[in-house]
């Protein structure tokens, strides 16, 4: 974001496709054998789908790459977040977001936003989350 954030500003969206290495790489990092995140045969019995499930903590640090891309000088304050939908390998998600406020303080300058990750073509989010982030004085 080049221009000094205001109220009702839409950030660009960040995009990315899941795929099944970076999914094998969070169940790594994150000590989690589940086998719906690694075997789309175990999604298929559980009946979530055919397609194996992406990991939540990688779904909102897609929020963060949203944050990152549009306030690449910011300090993430904050980030709030619900998970309300799934989001499988192969997906391409779309995190969007708009600037809520700006709040000139002692620090900086604090913008606060409305998150939301949406598999694309899905009208439903995903992700809803709300952040602070703080722009350098």
């Amino acid at each position: 974001m080049s221009a000094p954030p205001v109220t009702g500003h839409a950030l660009a969206p960040w995009r990315h496709v899941v795929a099944q290495p970076q999914m094998d790489t969070w169940a790594a990092v994150l000590h989690d054998p589940n086998p719906i995140h690694l075997d789309a045969d175990a999604v298929a019995r559980v009946g979530r789908g055919t397609r194996t499930i992406n990991q939540g903590p990688a779904n909102i640090a897609y929020l963060f790459n949203l944050l990152g891309a549009n306030f690449p000088q910011a300090r993430v304050l904050s980030l709030d977040s619900r998970m309300t939908a799934l989001v499988h390998c192969g997906d391409e998600v779309v995190a969007s977001g708009e600037v809520t406020s700006v709040l000139s303080t002692a620090d900086g300058v604090e913008v606060r936003c409305a998150l939301a990750l949406h598999v694309a073509g899905e009208t439903a989010p995903a992700v809803l989350g709300t952040a602070r982030v703080l722009l350098p004085a």
